[in-house]
């Protein structure tokens, strides 16, 4: 009896949680996002 809830509850925490790479892609999107530190140009800014 125990087994197949377990499967059910484990199904629903995979299913609705939030993964890993998902957990990393928002992370790396919102690293992106901010400013650069002061006193250094912006990336479009700099000389190549």
């Amino acid at each position: 009896m125990m087994v197949p809830i377990a499967n059910l509850i484990m199904m629903c925490i995979l299913a609705f949680g939030q993964w890993p790479i998902h957990r990393e892609l928002q992370a790396l999107r919102r690293s992106q996002m901010a400013p650069p530190p002061e006193g250094q140009p912006h990336e479009s800014f700099r000389d190549v």
